[in-house]
């Protein structure tokens, strides 16, 4: 357990002058030895961010307005952000962490509903429970079981919701842990012929199940490599599927013919009917999985909520939507949606590594097809979460966390701190769930949750004049708490304006933050008190980059503050392309109920690869539309009305619109909401770097400030260049015929991180 060391002083590490020093030594040094070793340096260091020397002159500010606000009606910090999954909890491990959910797996599910207390899986002091029912390589029952796969789900259903009638406790159920990866590839247990009727394949025929003469919809019969158990017989199937996934890459890597022992086990590749579908392009599950996953969802989930209509059931997937230009959400999540909306409480995801500002951008769209298309809202349940690579991901990639144990910690902290508070501060009502995956391996998860445990309560208005430095707030009991993220690549000097919500005064307080040890091998905790009385507390304080800090006000008094209400109305587009020289028109519909009272509006929009453009509201112009992730722009007082019509026009290269909204602001407004946030507060545009996909099979699309081309240099993990040349914004590198592994993009000195996988 870290132990929080007071300290006077901020501490900046010089880490990043080495690394500033050893970057411009590579440009005058041509020793390719040494630049191999100075390269590799930088990126075990820098990729996932460490203390810098501070930069001045940034001018950021943040406003903590003492304004008690609600979004969409969540008015509170959701408890369920602060999760884990498959993590070690002891009852001081709970405390100590500031743990509220819990999810567990049950692969052969009782129907036993989970409460605080049940066992060491959910632990005592917790608030929130999720079962999730069924796993990963178990295939499908509609396949497994074919004569009774629904009278087994709904005598499952019946159990649990009848158990459930007596508790005080709500669990929510999830169905199925992710079934996009192992239902299709690693080791596709659905496709396994053992399932099907092979007595009249054919290349490209159809599939059938033994004793039914419909076809399967999606599915065709293709002969291709699969694998057989020589010894001993297999007896379970999920057991077979278990080890295929486990030793995928060694069994892939297997010639036709040839045999490989794996502990007790012999295994021999072969040729082999196989079921293929049709509409699967890359290793996550397509329409034909969605089409079984579909039956058995909408089985389990009727019998479920016509027993207890209150328990809440979540249907997903077990993957991140917008993947490979947002193939899951095309195929598979919507899809699910589509058929099976009426008895959805919301939308369960795992996700592992890369921006997490991608996930909440995602959260907005799904919640948006889900208002827009059925008028209901659904938000979305992350049940995994890590900031390393995901190790069910197939491929010859090494997954898990780094082996140098401080760039673990680092990573693990930067990534769960930096999601919860970015998730809040931009869509705090979308997600309501997040579990961190396997915790106890590292100390960084633990360190951001020990950092937030007392960001609860009351959700406070906040806002920062920079997109890239992020603040929330909220009131907990006669505590006010702010948590601030520093995204940017350089330290910040931030000045800070917070007031006590009306009817208190701040009587002390302490600040708190991570830093790395002073024997380099993990990150500790550091503390130092706040000096603080009245209403007002201005300061500034210095944050390393990539960073996070925690302030916690102690008060006197009770709240008088009044509430400012925020309501959202998406537009009837999401996922649109709008083509170079073209435009694109949409709606926004607000019930005329909804036009009275109205302090202030704005537009909440994202949009991607946008060069240039105009964009008009009810006729109203805008120029401050960005590239990024969210853009707000403040509407004419009295514009609104109940058809609410955007144009938006791309000038010359065409751009992506993810979604479109418009939050209407009712009640007591936080005016700094309508202050125009700089999306970017770097003076050196280079340094703006994002990447996806990331892991990439056969190509990655490049996005960076600025319409002028840049050199760029892909480097493997030992510093040897693989690629070089000149890259617009916009485009796409082919690393298909590079071996999987971990890579270094640079441009402009800005360096990060790829995973190659084994391509197509």
């Amino acid at each position: 357990m870290a132990v929080w060391q007071s300290v006077v002083c901020e501490v900046i590490c010089k880490k990043v002058e080495l690394i500033s020093s050893m970057m411009l030594q590579l440009k005058k040094i041509k020793s390719r030895m040494f630049y191999k070793r100075i390269v590799s340096f930088i990126l075990l260091i820098g990729v996932l961010g460490v203390t810098a020397t501070l930069v001045k002159g940034q001018n950021i500010k943040l406003n903590v307005s003492g304004i008690p606000y609600s979004i969409n009606g969540q008015d509170s910090v959701p408890v369920g952000l602060f999760g884990v999954h498959s993590t070690t909890l002891t009852p001081e491990r709970v405390l100590d962490w500031g743990i509220e959910m819990v999810r567990g797996i049950e692969a052969g599910p009782s129907g036993s509903p989970s409460f605080p207390g049940k066992n060491e899986i959910f632990p005592t002091g917790i608030k929130m429970t999720i079962d999730c029912y069924y796993d990963r390589y178990q295939p499908a029952l509609y396949l497994s079981n074919r004569s009774g796969w629904k009278a087994q789900l709904e005598n499952l259903a019946t159990t649990y919701a009848n158990n459930s009638l007596t508790m005080s406790h709500k669990p929510i159920m999830e169905f199925w842990n992710e079934p996009f990866l192992n239902w299709a590839s690693k080791p596709a247990a659905n496709y396994d012929n053992r399932w099907y009727d092979t007595t009249e394949a054919v290349q490209g025929g159809p599939v059938r199940r033994p004793g039914f003469s419909t076809p399967e919809k999606h599915l065709t019969w293709d002969k291709r490599k699969w694998f057989v158990q020589l010894s001993p017989t297999v007896t379970d199937p999920v057991n077979f599927y278990v080890q295929v996934g486990n030793n995928w890459t060694a069994l892939n890597n297997l010639a036709v013919g040839s045999e490989l022992q794996i502990g007790s086990r012999r295994f021999k590749a072969v040729l082999a009917w196989l079921a293929k579908d049709t509409n699967q392009f890359s290793f996550y599950s397509s329409l034909a999985n969605a089409e079984m996953y579909i039956k058995m969802y909408k089985a389990y989930s009727q019998k479920l909520k016509s027993i207890n209509p209150d328990l809440k059931v979540l249907a997903g997937w077990g993957m991140s939507f917008s993947n490979d230009n947002w193939r899951p959400w095309r195929t598979i999540y919507k899809s699910t949606m589509d058929s099976c909306w009426q008895w959805m409480d919301g939308v369960h995801e795992h996700h592992y590594g890369g921006d997490t500002r991608f996930m909440t951008g995602a959260y907005e769209v799904v919640n948006a097809y889900g208002r827009i298309k059925y008028g209901k809202n659904f938000p979305i349940y992350n049940t995994e979460a890590g900031g390393f690579t995901d190790p069910q991901i197939p491929g010859t990639t090494t997954p898990g966390a780094p082996s140098d144990p401080l760039l673990r910690d680092r990573g693990a902290f930067q990534f769960t701190f930096r999601e919860i508070v970015f998730n809040i501060s931009r869509s705090a009502d979308k997600l309501k769930s997040r579990a961190a995956h396997e915790a106890h391996f590292n100390n960084g998860d633990g360190m951001a949750f020990r950092l937030l445990r007392d960001l609860r309560g009351k959700l406070i208005s906040a806002t920062s004049t920079s997109d890239n430095v992020w603040c929330v707030s909220a009131l907990n009991g006669n505590k006010l708490v702010v948590a601030v993220y520093n995204d940017l690549n350089l330290a910040q000097s931030i000045n800070l304006a917070i007031k006590a919500p009306t009817g208190f005064q701040f009587t002390g307080g302490e600040r708190k933050w991570v830093e790395d040890s002073s024997a380099g091998n993990t990150i500790v905790g550091r503390r130092e008190v706040i000096i603080a009385g009245g209403s007002d507390w201005n300061q500034t304080i210095n944050m390393a980059l990539k960073s996070g800090t925690v302030l916690s006000f102690d008060l006197t008094g009770s709240l008088q503050a009044q509430s400012m209400q925020i309501e959202q109305y998406f537009a009837d587009t999401i996922l649109a392309k709008i083509p170079a020289n073209g435009s694109l028109s949409t709606k926004i519909l607000i019930p005329a109920n909804d036009l009275t009272n109205i302090t202030a509006s704005r537009l909440k929009i994202y949009v991607r690869n946008y060069t240039g453009g105009t964009l008009t509201f009810n006729g109203q112009s805008f120029t401050g539309l960005q590239s990024g992730f969210f853009t707000y722009l403040n509407v004419a007082q009295g514009s609104l009305s109940e058809i609410n019509n955007i144009i938006m026009s791309s000038n010359g290269t065409a751009f992506d619109l993810n979604f479109a909204s418009l939050e209407i602001i009712k009640g007591n407004l936080d005016s700094a909401l309508l202050t125009e946030v700089a999306p970017q507060v770097i003076q050196d545009e280079s340094s703006v770097l994002n990447v996806y996909p990331n892991p990439v099979k056969n190509a990655f699309q490049v996005d960076f400030k600025g319409n002028a081309p840049k050199t760029y240099y892909l480097m493997d993990g030992m510093g040897k260049i693989c690629k070089v040349g000149l890259i617009y914004s916009g485009q796409s590198i082919d690393v298909a015929k590079l071996p999987p592994g971990f890579y270094g993009l640079s441009i402009n000195n800005k360096i990060q991180r790829i995973i190659k996988l084994d391509s197509e």
